[in-house]
């Protein structure tokens, strides 16, 4: 899911580290001791927007099946726009985007 993380940088500061910390709570979850660098990456990108590359990058060392769960996990958490009300995706477009731009790796695991 390269670049999603990234792709924050142009959204609204405030919802911007809400959703880096709801990422980061999945992270901590579901990854556990095993996913701290990522969650460590996550918490850095929550005070510097510079940082969110490395958050992506990071994200990409997941094991394929604790990022699924992830992804999974905090699309559910996604607001559910109206796209004609206010110029945003829909919930469904972003989970869309979500499953399309995971890595299928299921061999890898």
């Amino acid at each position: 899911m390269s670049g999603v993380i990234a792709g924050w940088a142009d959204i609204d500061p405030a919802e911007r580290r809400a959703r880096l910390r709801c990422l980061r709570g999945l992270i901590r979850v579901i990854g556990g001791g095993a996913a701290a660098s990522v969650e460590q990456a996550i918490a850095d990108a929550e005070r510097d927007a510079a940082l969110l590359p490395r958050a992506d990058a990071a994200m990409e060392h997941l094991p394929t099946i604790i990022a699924r769960r992830v992804w999974s996990a905090f699309a559910a958490t996604l607001p559910n726009y109206d796209p004609k009300a206010d110029g945003e995706r829909s919930y469904a477009e972003a989970c869309r985007d979500i499953r399309e731009r995971a890595p299928d790796r299921r061999a890898d695991d």
